[in-house]
């Protein structure tokens, strides 16, 4: 019985050894793994897609990052006032294209026939008329012809402003990320100060 006891004893020890060898490398498994994961970017991690989408649209997301994304180099006020600037820059380029897409400059209410009137055609190179005949009882008026419901004119100034404008807003951006970003001068002298009081201190340690 007691030879039994003891192999009994035996077992379970080998048993529970295991046990705690398994777990152990599980742990140390799980810790690689995890330092790997680290290094590695976040869309290539073991997440999801919709947890990876969601976290790189807080992160990179021009609007939705002011929000979730903190970033010490480049602070949410900075990032606020640089959208603000590109809003304000693409209204004033719309603004300027406005004459453009809309050049009435009254001239087709002085056409009295229907053959004067339409052939005038638009500047903007559609090659649509740019004034437009209404017929009312025995004669009738000519009217300008709003571009504006044309497709191809406001694709065009969509267009427009967004190559005059991208330009201005990439400088005024890197205006702000140089200049307004900067660390301050004192910042960096309280750094150098940290750093040489850590290297006093090591220096005076037996």
């Amino acid at each position: 019985n007691m030879k039994q006891l003891q192999v009994i004893e035996k077992r379970v020890n080998t048993v529970e050894h295991k046990k705690r060898l398994n777990k152990i490398v599980r742990n140390v498994e799980s810790d690689e793994l995890a330092l790997i994961e680290e290094s590695l970017p976040q869309v290539l991690g073991s997440k999801s897609f919709a947890e990876k989408f969601t976290a790189e649209v807080k992160q990179h997301h021009r609007w939705l990052a002011v929000i979730y994304h903190y970033s010490e180099s480049f602070p949410r006020s900075l990032r606020v006032l640089s959208l603000a600037v590109n809003i304000i820059v693409m209204l004033f380029v719309q603004s300027v294209t406005y004459n453009l897409t809309n050049p009435n400059d009254g001239s087709c209410a002085e056409y009295q026939n229907k053959s004067s009137c339409l052939t005038p055609k638009s500047s903007l190179g559609t090659g649509d008329n740019m004034c437009s005949w209404t017929n009312s009882g025995e004669s009738g008026s000519c009217n300008y012809s709003d571009p504006t419901n044309n497709f191809t004119v406001v694709l065009f100034v969509a267009i427009f402003s967004a190559i005059v404008s991208t330009p201005i807003a990439i400088i005024q951006t890197l205006i702000i990320r140089r200049y307004l970003a900067a660390p301050l001068h004192s910042n960096k002298i309280v750094q150098s100060a940290d750093a040489d009081s850590i290297i006093q201190q090591s220096k005076n340690k037996p």
